[in-house]
C-alpha cells in the first residue's frame, strides 16, 4: 500500500521485514453504509424533489457528500493502519480519523507469543483474526484487529518472534 509513509519511521540501519494491514473485509459493512446513503440519495431524489423543492437538491448533495466521506475515511484507515515489522522494532501505526493518527514502537525483542484470536461473527465468515503480541512477559500487549490470517502469516510470526517456550 504505502510503504514510503512508513519508511519515514525507520531508523539508520534498520529494515523493513513485513507489513501487516488490516483486512478489507473488515469494512464492508461500513462500506455498505456508505454505498447505501449515496444510492439511497440519488434514487428518492426525484421524489423528494416533488415533495420538497430546492430542498432536496441540497438533502441529495450532503447525504452523498456524507456517503463520501465514510467511504474516504474507510480509505485512510485501510491504507495507514499497519504493523510494520523491522530488524529493531515493531512499529504500530493507527489512523484514527483523517488528522488523528496514533504511532507506537516496541523493541522487537521485548514482544513475544504472537497469537491471532478470533473475535466476532463477521471475522469468522472473512477469516480475520485479531493479532496480538505480549509485552516483556507482562500482561501488556498490542492488537492489530482484523488481520486476514493466512498459513504465511502465521509462520512468519512464529519464526521471527519469541513464544513462551523461549522464556522458560
Amino acid at each position: 500500500m504505502s510503504i514510503a509513509y512508513f519508511a519515514k519511521q525507520i531508523q539508520p540501519g534498520e529494515k523493513i521485514k513485513k507489513v501487516v494491514y488490516k483486512s478489507l473485509w473488515i469494512f464492508v459493512p461500513q462500506l455498505l453504509v456508505a454505498n447505501l446513503l449515496i444510492w439511497a440519495a440519488l434514487f428518492f431524489y426525484f421524489w423528494l424533489e416533488k415533495k420538497l423543492g430546492h430542498l432536496a437538491n441540497w438533502l441529495t448533495v450532503a447525504v452523498v457528500i456524507l456517503g463520501f466521506y465514510i467511504m474516504f475515511q474507510l480509505f485512510m484507515k485501510l491504507k495507514y493502519t499497519a504493523w510494520v515489522i523491522t530488524t529493531k522494532r515493531l512499529l504500530d501505526f493507527d489512523q484514527i480519523g483523517f488528522w488523528k493518527n496514533d504511532f507506537n514502537q516496541v523493541d522487537i525483542n521485548s514482544v513475544y507469543n504472537p497469537t491471532f484470536v478470533k473475535k466476532g461473527i463477521w471475522a469468522t465468515l472473512g477469516n480475520c483474526r485479531t493479532l496480538r503480541v505480549y509485552l516483556n512477559q507482562e500482561n501488556a500487549y498490542l492488537e492489530l484487529a482484523g488481520v486476514a490470517r493466512n498459513k504465511k502469516m502465521e509462520h512468519f510470526f512464529k519464526k521471527n518472534l519469541k513464544s513462551d517456550a523461549d522464556y522458560d
